[in-house]
């Protein structure tokens, strides 16, 4: 681990995307991208696609313009964010910035397995791209402005809609969701419908029978999450401001024919956020802004306010809303500059890397491509920790350090390097704490273990990193694995340390990034007993040519050294002895989570 003279931890990350995507120039368009504007605006009131929300933004788009003669595309695969599973048949559609808006510029559909190649505009203006499909929440990405030649993997990976709940307009509707929680399950509203209260795409009024979707957005773990970004915009005078979140929700209503509906202008439906999991409802604010995620604007708007407000034994944010769509609460901040640049090995600056600031101590992000002289700034929250990570194709760095009162500047270039393999682990409320180990062999007939207590490992002239043990939140942790000089089997386990949950129900999620072929590993698809300690992820199996293998293994252990597994075609795992599991709190750990506190 390389320390700057700070005393800030230099750590390697690379932020794993399922749903990578890839620049090529082309004559002419093709693919399933082709050239053509959409038949309908991008901020999802096309009435043909019945999982989006109808009127997503108040201000409609713009006339759109023709597309160039050379015409240049994004490619990607949609894939479930908790699974991996390809999404066929999902919507793309891609808007270009234009005087603090988008306009919409072009529209593809995946195919069977999840693939789409969509054309984009040869500038340098932002862009945004907005992902629908059945039965998953839209997914919303902005990609900064200066990205023409850029390769990029900023597109998220969708969350299945949580339920769908019947209703009729001649009776009041009460939406409920159940959550597991260290106190075990709790049951609070997340939206109430008044009886008479919808209309349809045209604006008259409706009566009849009708399904409310609803998907809790947490970005607690990962801020990937959160569709767009963590900005919002004042349309009257056009200032953009930095936003903290404390949970969002995407709500849609539809017919018994798929057909989108809305809310009538005064009825007022009740919209009750959940507290994002990491708040302390003790030290969170009363009451915060409540924001509406604008797809033709590209930010969240202030729509109204929410109060905090204690549902059983859960808490929420509760406030009116005027339509279906994206919902969060959220508080604006007044933020300073983070400032540095990126290198390479060899000291030479990088341009055009992605930049992501992530907030350890708040939730939000904040993202920004180096300039041609290998610099960035960003905006982020005063008195904070942040988690800064560099991400150039398959090289990454990761710098952790503190945030005062005023402007911060690190003081050495984060340094990028090539790496065969990331693996990123998060994981949910309960329980509170896990952790990464990995054992491979040593080059000298033993093995070794990487885990919270030995973060570094060097086998030959390789370096193996895992970057902070996080006990506080929900990850992330990364394991970064530059090369491989031994052949043999390298084991990727997950540990329960503390909580009173189970490694399944956390939900618990891990990406595999091999050289940009991106895997996705559920522990609720994992065979065996789930109450057991030890998740055994797969293995990457290292042959003679150093060519590497990864083979799922997906089963439940008793041992943290996944002795007891037996791969078929690769032979027994080498029995490992158990080390003394020893961290800097005392055990037994409360089934108190330690939650983030926000400063008066």
């Amino acid at each position: 681990m390389k320390m700057l003279a700070s005393g800030i931890s230099l750590h390697k990350l690379s932020v794993a995307i399922t749903l990578a995507l890839a620049l090529s120039a082309c004559g002419g368009g093709g693919g399933s991208g082709g050239g053509n504007p959409p038949a309908g605006p991008v901020d999802g009131t096309d009435p043909t696609t019945p999982t989006n929300p109808v009127g997503s933004g108040s201000t409609p788009p713009e006339t759109t313009p023709e597309a160039p003669a050379e015409v240049l595309q994004l490619a990607g695969v949609v894939r479930n964010y908790y699974t991996g599973d390809v999404i066929p048949a999902a919507v793309i559609r891609l808007s270009a910035g234009a005087d603090q808006r988008f306009v919409a510029f072009s529209e593809a559909t995946a195919d069977a397995a999840g693939a789409f190649t969509i054309d984009r505009p040869d500038s340098d203006a932002a862009l945004l791209l907005d992902v629908t499909a059945p039965g998953y929440a839209r997914g919303v990405v902005t990609i900064p402005a200066g990205n023409a030649g850029l390769a990029v993997a900023l597109i998220p990976q969708l969350q299945p809609v949580v339920a769908q709940v019947e209703g009729s307009t001649s009776a009041p509707l009460t939406v409920n969701h159940t959550r597991t929680t260290v106190n075990g399950e709790t049951t609070a509203p997340v939206l109430n419908v008044p009886a008479a209260s919808l209309i349809d795409a045209a604006g008259n009024s409706f009566e009849g029978a009708y399904s409310v979707g609803y998907t809790l957005i947490d970005p607690s773990s990962d801020p990937a999450l959160m569709p767009g970004s963590f900005e919002a915009i004042d349309p009257a005078t056009g200032t953009v401001s930095q936003i903290e979140s404390f949970g969002a929700i995407e709500i849609s209503i539809t017919n018994s024919a798929g057909e989108a509906l809305n809310f009538a202008g005064a009825s007022a439906p009740v919209l009750s956020i959940p507290l994002a999991s990491t708040i302390d409802p003790t030290t969170a604010p009363a009451s915060v802004p409540l924001f509406f995620f604008d797809t033709t604007l590209g930010y969240w708007v202030d729509r109204g306010v929410a109060q905090l407000t204690q549902l059983g034994e859960s808490w929420a944010y509760q406030g009116t809303i005027n339509q279906t769509g994206i919902w969060n609460a959220d508080i604006q901040f007044d933020a300073v500059t983070l400032s540095g640049c990126v290198a390479n090995a060899d000291g030479q600056r990088l341009p055009n890397v992605r930049l992501m600031a992530d907030g350890r101590t708040y939730i939000g992000r904040s993202r920004t491509l180096t300039n041609v002289n290998g610099e960035f700034s960003v905006p982020v929250r005063p008195e904070s920790q942040l988690l800064v990570a560099a991400v150039l194709a398959a090289q990454s760095e990761t710098v952790i350090t503190d945030i005062g009162t005023g402007d911060v500047t690190i003081p050495d270039c984060l340094v990028l390097s090539p790496s065969a393999a990331t693996a990123r682990l998060t994981w949910g409320e309960d329980p509170r704490d896990l952790d990464t180990h990995f054992f491979g062999p040593d080059g000298n007939g033993g093995e070794f273990q990487i885990y919270f207590a030995n973060k570094t490992v060097t086998v030959g002239t390789t370096q193996y990193d895992l970057d902070v043990d996080d006990v506080t939140s929900f990850g992330p942790e990364v394991l970064t694995l530059p090369e491989f000089q031994v052949p043999g089997t390298y084991r990727y386990v997950v540990n329960l340390y503390s909580g009173t949950g189970t490694i399944a129900a956390s939900p618990t999620r891990v990406e595999l990034n091999l050289k940009g072929d991106i895997q996705v590993f559920s522990a609720t698809e994992a065979e065996g007993d789930a109450s057991l300690e030890n998740w055994h992820v797969f293995n990457l199996v290292v042959d003679e040519a150093l060519s590497v293998t990864m083979q799922p293994v997906q089963r439940f252990s008793d041992s943290e050294a996944a002795d007891a597994f037996d791969v078929a075609g690769f032979g027994p795992a080498s029995v490992k002895t158990e080390v003394k599991r020893e961290k800097y709190y005392a055990e037994p750990v409360s089934a108190d989570i330690p939650l983030r506190q926000i400063a008066d």
